[in-house]
């Protein structure tokens, strides 16, 4: 009778086994293909923004818009951080020396800062400012 009794736990014991293998698989299964998609969803939103970024295209460096910037004819309310730092330290770089050289370089400079950060978001918004 005890023989019949532990051979009946050890059948529930590994039918308990088998269950748990079952389900960690089938979690492990799904989890590499819940990955998979996420993966895919990641590639196809950079590729969205990479068609965004071609889409709007920045102001050459030599435009009007950057010497407006500089000598405070135009005014935006920028989201990007480096871009209101930099913007505020070259427009007293442009005070102190006017010169057309350094007005240039200092153009260069907030044009070269969008080119390489153009795929952040609020890189991305303050170019549609310029642009507009």
């Amino acid at each position: 009778m005890q023989s019949d009794c532990n051979n009946n736990q050890n059948i529930h014991y590994l039918y308990l086994i088998n269950k748990i293998n079952y389900i960690y698989y089938t979690v492990l299964y799904n989890f590499e293909h819940a990955r998979i998609f996420l993966k895919y969803i990641i590639i196809i939103r950079k590729q969205k923004m990479k068609e965004e970024r071609g889409s709007m295209s920045i102001p050459a460096s030599n435009d009007v818009i950057w010497k407006d910037l500089l000598f405070k004819r135009k005014q935006f309310d920028f989201e990007y951080l480096a871009l209101k730092m930099l913007l505020g330290r070259l427009i007293m770089d442009v005070e102190h020396d006017p010169s057309d050289a350094n007005v240039e370089k200092c153009a260069g400079q907030l044009h070269d800062l969008l080119e390489k950060n153009q795929h952040l978001p609020s890189a991305m918004n303050d170019i549609s400012k310029l642009v507009s």
